[in-house]
């Protein structure tokens, strides 16, 4: 059956796949900062605020509708405890199974664009959540952590990173791409700040170099996130953030030389069928 996606989905589609890509060198670039959680969060979003202000000064994109107000509030809350959950769970799992649980975050998207926006998604795209999430569990199976207490605490950051999103969606009815961006680093910088200052020194040059590369893919990240949940349902948007695996064993592969074995390759395989599913069968998928 022949893609007919409307072209501002298309886009969007675009867009969301950017953000994948991106995200997924956030995490690599994040592998050469040598500096506490805590520390590595505040310094991202302080810097990723510092980098935008002047051109939120110049287009006065600090003005904001009081609604719109209340969900960058609700937005950069739910971000803060997102992350905050993530690392103390990556405190407690091995990494690999950490990681796999974060990917639970689409299958918590689509339940919440149907409950909350009222979307009505296709059954093409619960069965390619439901693929890609086995794509994950076939890249890393389920350990005995997954039922603890690091287990438990990923899986609320998966479902916080999730309501994010969803509050997201709805910023973009409201707000403006660039105001969004300034109220979201506003909102956790000033959530983070509690937290690097109980751990808090003074980052080295190398680390404010590796932050700043940070700081700038997640600009980007986030733009391309803001405009893809503005031209698609967040229920589409979110099957695409299982091809961040697929570009972080890319990554892995070129710059750490890291050898994908057959149970990622068959993996990925999964991954890339759900994202590919819902494009396949036409522009309602």
């Amino acid at each position: 059956m022949s893609v007919d996606v409307r072209p501002d989905v298309k886009l969007g589609i675009r867009f969301a796949v950017a953000a994948s890509i991106t995200t997924a060198l956030i995490h690599a670039a994040m592998r050469w900062v040598e500096l506490e959680p805590f520390l590595i969060a505040f310094w991202r979003n302080a810097l990723c605020l510092l980098l935008i202000l002047p051109v939120v000064i110049v287009k006065e994109a600090w003005r904001s509708r009081p609604d719109a107000l209340l969900r960058h509030g609700f937005r950069g809350l739910a971000n803060a405890g997102a992350m905050v959950t993530l690392i103390m769970g990556l405190d407690r799992l091995p990494f690999a199974e950490a990681t796999a649980l974060t990917f639970a975050t689409p299958v918590f998207m689509l339940f919440g664009s149907v409950m909350f926006l009222r979307e009505r998604p296709r059954p093409i795209r619960w069965a390619s959540a439901l693929i890609g999430l086995a794509g994950v569990l076939v890249v890393s199976p389920p350990g005995p952590g997954w039922l603890g207490s690091g287990g438990m605490l990923i899986l609320i950051s998966a479902a916080l990173f999730a309501a994010a999103f969803l509050i997201g969606k709805t910023q973009t009815w409201i707000a403006g791409d660039l105001s969004i961006l300034f109220y979201l680093y506003l909102a956790l910088t000033f959530f983070c700040a509690p937290l690097a200052a109980s751990v808090w020194h003074w980052p080295d040059r190398s680390a404010f170099f590796g932050l700043g590369i940070v700081a700038a893919l997640s600009i980007a990240a986030h733009y391309a996130g803001i405009v893809a949940l503005r031209r698609a349902e967040a229920s589409l948007v979110g099957l695409f953030d299982y091809l961040r695996l697929i570009w972080a064993v890319a990554i892995g592969f070129l710059l750490f030389r890291e050898i994908p074995d057959m149970m990622t390759v068959v993996g990925i395989g999964l991954i890339a069928a759900a994202a590919i599913g819902p494009l396949a069968a036409g522009r309602k998928g």
